[in-house]
């Protein structure tokens, strides 16, 4: 685990130009121009054509009417954002290209992703919420450190969920069903209900869905022999033979499912207060989710079975206030995330022992190097417990279990904005604490132990020594014991504290300049 602590303050002033003749670039995601839409994104209610920078707004019609389900629907209608995914669950939000390392254990992203006032921000990782009974989507395309802090270098983006309505009660299903060509049927399930329990009091809103999405990927029949560039050749020991996938074969490996819902509960003593809180759940499982062109159209050859699942919820509380002067804001929540995955690594493993052959071929003239067997030795680790060998056919299995739980809370004083007066002023103060739990295990079959090891010494001019790599290695073990298999962890913990503020000052109708500062203190 490595320590880290950071303290800094981070200051902003910008002069921002006529606000009214960015309004159409701000409206770009938008059918109706002149239409009012509400957003949040700069920790005040505006009209978003009168926020001075670029931020795309997408309404509940416009989000039902493109029939936008997660990051890879309305990505396509935010001009500014763009995204990578190896599957959902494991995506990485780009704004105006900028991206940091998409890892999913330990970068801070350059982007941040809240859900209504809680971050769930994972680089390479953010959840991909289900978009329904979604009050709006705001992207906030402009670095942001003032209000949001170090995640959101490139831009900012908001998931508002819609909350209980305390006027009336309401409902709504949606069902969807297909079937994909060369593939498996699909369907949907959704519903609402908005429960007006004391009228303009209190109210309960029920949220759920369950959707289910065909594959039409075929995992089809192959050998080892297929992800080695040596195509025919078998360079292994004596009676070494190429392994098949006959027991994996199966068509339409790439299905997907996600269920979930939400229970918000809304409570208004008075006109000036409002007490929200909320819980969300949501699980995701897909198979496999890549092709390899080689194989053939929509089909791949893989030697182990592949499958995410991808579990979490938010609970929280968001109490708002009109003091007069200004409007309050205190909210809170957890978010809890389980991730577990299965990913073939043959191609990885094959790769190893084609490289292996050849760098033997390059330094001896023969491909004989290390008594047939292929051993690579990581030399970058510094580790001798990643050394491995294994026979010339090799599949494997890389398997991940992630926790990760977050706390977050945030209060802030808004001053009142009626249009007339030239100052307005935000000030606030932020507290995150992120704990990030995973396992790592990779297992490899036809493992050898056949003396490569020594070679490897030999080939460093090492002798081999009585430490733990030559007992437990020349034993047939392993780092957790068990022959063939390696295991990794790592857990990470993270305390943000921070306090910030932000003026801005009205020279003109048509001009604001605004300044700004951020203080935080970062353990890691």
């Amino acid at each position: 685990m490595t320590q880290s602590k950071q303290s800094s303050f981070v200051p902003l002033s910008l002069a921002l130009s006529v606000a009214a003749a960015m309004a159409p670039a701000a409206r770009e995601a938008g059918a109706q121009a002149l239409e009012e839409t509400i957003v949040t994104a700069r920790k005040r209610e505006q009209d978003v054509q009168d926020v001075p920078l670029y931020i795309q707004a997408l309404d509940e019609r416009e989000l039902r009417e493109s029939m936008a389900k997660g990051f890879e629907d309305y990505s396509r209608d935010l001009t500014s954002v763009t995204f990578g995914t190896s599957g959902p669950g494991a995506t990485t939000i780009v704004f105006r290209g900028a991206v940091s390392q998409p890892s999913g254990f330990d970068t801070i992203s350059s982007s941040t992703l809240y859900l209504d006032e809680i971050p769930i921000t994972r680089d390479g990782q953010n959840p991909d919420v289900r978009l329904y009974d979604i009050e709006r989507l705001e992207a906030l395309s402009w670095p942001q450190p003032t209000l949001y802090g170090a995640g959101s270098q490139s831009g900012t983006l908001k998931i508002v969920t819609n909350k209980p309505d305390t006027e009336e009660t309401s409902g709504s299903v949606m069902v969807e069903g297909g079937y994909l060509a060369e593939g498996d049927p699909a369907y949907n399930l959704s519903g609402v209900l908005n429960l007006a329990v004391i009228p303009d009091e209190l109210a309960i809103r029920l949220v759920g869905f369950h959707e289910e999405e065909g594959g039409y990927i075929d995992n089809v029949l192959g050998n080892t022999q297929f992800y080695s560039e040596e195509s025919g050749s078998n360079y292994g020991a004596a009676g070494s033979v190429d392994r098949d996938n006959a027991d994996r074969v199966k068509k339409n490996v790439n299905d997907w499912t996600v269920q979930g819902g939400r229970v918000y509960v809304r409570w208004q003593p008075n006109e000036d207060w409002t007490v929200d809180a909320g819980l969300i759940y949501q699980n995701t499982e897909n198979g496999q989710f890549d092709f390899n062109p080689r194989a053939g159209d929509l089909k791949t050859v893989k030697f182990k079975e592949e499958g995410r699942k991808d579990e979490w919820y938010n609970l929280s509380l968001t109490i708002q206030g009109d003091l007069g002067f200004a409007d309050l804001t205190i909210a809170g929540g957890t978010h809890e995330r389980t991730i577990d995955y299965n990913l073939d690594s043959t191609a990885y493993m094959t790769q190893y022992r084609t490289n292996g052959l050849d760098l033997a071929e390059y330094y001896t003239g023969t491909r004989s190097f290390l008594d047939y067997y292929t051993c690579y030795y990581t030399a970058y680790c510094y580790n001798f417990v990643s050394a491995y060998d294994f026979g010339a056919n090799p599949t494997g299995l890389i398997s991940l279990d992630q926790e990760i739980s977050s706390f977050a809370q945030e209060i802030r004083l808004v001053s009142k904005d009626t249009g007339t007066n030239k100052l307005n002023w935000l000030i606030g103060a932020f507290y995150e604490k992120n704990n990030n739990d995973w396992d790592y295990v990779s297992s490899v079959d036809d493992f050898a132990i056949n003396g490569g090891q020594g070679a490897v010494f030999t080939y460093y001019g090492v002798a081999p020594t009585n430490d733990w790599f030559d007992q437990g290695y020349r034993s047939g073990l392993s780092y957790n014991g068990l022959p063939g298999n390696s295991l990794n962890g790592q857990w990470q913990d993270t305390e943000t504290k921070a306090v910030f503020a932000e003026v801005s000052y009205r020279l003109t109708d048509a001009l604001t300049v605004t300044g700004g500062g951020r203080w935080f203190e970062a353990d890691r």
